[in-house]
C-alpha cells in the first residue's frame, strides 16, 4: 500500500501478514476529501487508534498534519509502525521542525484509561490506574511528558469490536479533557453494526457507505 497524496505521496506502508483490515483506497479518498473540505489536515494534531498498517495517521502526515500519535497493541503491527516511521524520517520531506510523530504499542482501551489517569511524576505509578496490561517503561515515560490535544482522532477498530464497547471507548476518550474545541473523530464500522451513539455533547456530522464499511464523522454537538 501506498500513501495516495501529499508531500509523502508514493510512500509505501506495509502490512502485517493478518489481523488488520486496511481502510479500502476509496473509503481513504472519501475520508480526505471530507476533512480536506472542512480544512481538517492542515496544522493539526493526529491520534490514531487501532492504527493497524496506519495509512490513515501517515496519509494525515503527508497532508499537512504537524503531529501524529499511532497506537496499536500487535507487536508485528508495532513493528511495522516503527519501520515505517524510521524510513518516512529519512525523507527530505520530513521537516522535523514542524513534525512528530510516535508509536504505541498498547491496548486502545488502556491507552485511553491512561490519558484519563492523573498526571504525576513517576510513569511507573501512573500504570498503576490502568485496569490492565502495562507500557514499558520508556513508553510510559514519553506519555508522561507529552501533554497534547488531538483535532482529528481515527477510529477503526476490528469489526469484532462490539458496539457497546466502541461507544464506551468514544465516552471514555471525550473525558479526557484531551481532544481539542474543533476535534473531529472519524470513526469506522461495519455496515451491519448499529449506527454509533456519539459521546454526551458531540453528534454525527456526517457518514458514508463504501461497501461493508460505514464511515462515521462525529463532531462536538456546537459546531455543527
Amino acid at each position: 500500500m501506498r500513501l495516495i497524496s501529499g508531500i509523502f505521496k508514493g510512500f509505501e506502508v506495509k502490512a502485517p501478514h493478518a489481523g488488520t483490515r486496511p481502510t479500502t483506497d476509496r473509503a481513504k479518498e472519501g475520508i480526505f476529501s471530507h476533512l480536506e473540505s472542512e480544512n481538517m489536515l492542515d496544522g493539526v494534531a493526529v491520534l490514531d487508534l487501532f492504527a493497524g498498517t496506519g495509512t490513515l495517521g501517515f496519509e494525515a502526515l503527508s497532508r499537512g498534519a504537524c503531529s501524529l500519535v499511532l497506537v496499536d497493541n500487535s507487536s508485528q503491527a508495532y513493528a511495522l509502525l516503527n519501520d515505517a516511521l524510521r524510513r518516512m524520517r529519512k525523507l527530505g520531506a520530513w521537516d522535523s521542525s514542524h513534525m512528530q510523530a510516535s508509536v504505541r504499542r498498547m491496548n486502545a482501551q488502556n491507552f485511553v484509561a491512561y490519558l484519563a489517569s492523573p498526571r504525576i511524576d513517576s510513569p511507573q505509578k501512573s500504570l498503576s490506574t490502568l485496569p490492565s496490561g502495562e507500557l514499558p517503561s520508556q513508553e510510559a515515560s514519553e506519555l508522561s511528558e507529552k501533554q497534547e490535544q488531538w483535532d482529528l482522532v481515527f477510529l477503526d477498530p476490528p469489526y469484532a469490536f462490539s458496539d457497546e464497547a466502541f461507544n464506551q471507548l468514544m465516552a471514555d476518550l471525550a473525558q479526557t479533557g484531551r481532544l481539542s474545541s474543533v476535534c473531529e473523530i472519524v470513526a469506522e464500522r461495519s455496515s451491519r453494526t448499529a449506527i454509533p451513539m456519539p459521546p454526551d455533547g458531540w453528534s454525527i456530522e456526517q457518514s458514508k457507505k463504501y461497501g461493508e464499511t460505514v464511515i462515521y464523522y462525529i463532531v462536538r454537538a456546537e459546531s455543527l
